[in-house]
Order: C-alpha cells, then sequence, then structure tokens
C-alpha cells in the first residue's frame, strides 16, 4: 500500500506511530542533554553570601551616613573595629578611603554545587568566615570587610581596611 493509495484519508497507524516515535527518539536525547547543561550551570553559578554582604554594605552605609551606634552595633566590637564609639570613628577615618559602594567579590569563592555538596556530606552549608570586596571607582578606593558569623548566627565585621589595588 503506498501513501497515494489513501487520497484524503489519514495515513495508516502503524505510519503515524512511526513517525511519533522517530520523533520522541530524536527529542529526547535532546531534552536528556538540555536538562543536564542546565543542571551544570546551576550547579557551577557561584553563589553569594547574601547575610555577609547585606550587612557590610549596611555598616558602609551607616559609616557614610555617620550613624555610629547602627555600625558599631554591626561590628564585633574587638581592637579592630573599635570597642566602643570614638574607637570606630578613630579607625573609619584612618580605613575608610573613599565613598564605597560597589560590591566585586567575596572570598573563599563558593558555587551552588559547594552548597550541594556540603549538604549532602551533612557538613553546614554556610562558612563562618567571609571576605568581602567593595570599591569607589570615582577615588580608586578599595576596601575588604572581614565578615563572621556569630554566637547569635548573625554576620557581623570582625575587620575592616583599605588597601592598594
Amino acid at each position: 500500500m503506498t501513501f497515494d493509495d489513501h487520497k484524503g484519508k489519514s495515513l495508516p497507524r502503524k505510519v503515524g506511530l512511526r513517525v511519533g516515535l522517530r520523533v520522541l527518539l530524536v527529542l529526547l536525547p535532546v531534552l536528556c542533554l538540555l536538562l543536564g547543561w542546565a543542571g551544570w550551570k546551576i550547579l557551577k553559578s557561584p553563589y553569594e553570601p547574601q547575610g555577609a554582604t547585606s550587612t557590610a554594605s549596611a555598616f558602609i552605609h551607616d559609616i557614610h551616613q555617620e550613624n555610629w551606634q547602627r555600625a558599631h552595633d554591626l561590628t564585633f566590637k574587638n581592637g579592630y573595629t573599635g570597642r566602643n564609639l570614638d574607637e570606630l570613628r578613630r579607625v573609619a577615618a584612618r580605613q575608610f578611603c573613599g565613598r564605597v559602594s560597589e560590591l566585586k567579590s567575596w572570598h573563599p569563592p563558593q558555587t551552588h554545587g559547594n552548597r550541594l555538596r556540603r549538604w549532602l556530606n551533612g557538613v553546614e552549608m554556610d562558612q563562618d568566615q567571609v571576605w568581602v570586596e567593595f570599591d569607589d571607582a570615582a577615588s580608586g578606593c578599595m576596601m575588604t570587610f572581614e565578615m563572621r558569623l556569630g554566637k547569635d548566627s548573625q554576620w557581623k565585621v570582625f575587620n575592616f581596611q583599605s588597601h592598594a589595588g
């Protein structure tokens, strides 16, 4: 039986199944490849420690606004950041070299795949110490903020300092 014998009629069921099976055999590997590629991209994408970076940003904002009490509340109140407000003002005057506001990087870098591996191994996913880099392109000022998790599981500034590029 040829296709011409069916003038205006639908194709026999077996021919339609074969075409559908062929399409499925082509699309299934393509779909698997796309899902694998998407999973790889997600696992390799960088993870930003939002708590640490947002606390550092809030600290910078408070220093620029001269809200010393709130800025001091975001620190460990140690010799690096100042045990009291007067010490914090002196340290900030010495270390802040411009209006840093642009988040550049954080260290150590971590990916979503690292976090998944830590979770699967029963290890704490969040690191307890992160260095956050900010800069000000206009003045060339670069600053590092050493962030640590406190006993209350809140990120706080342990140390901050300006540095050369």
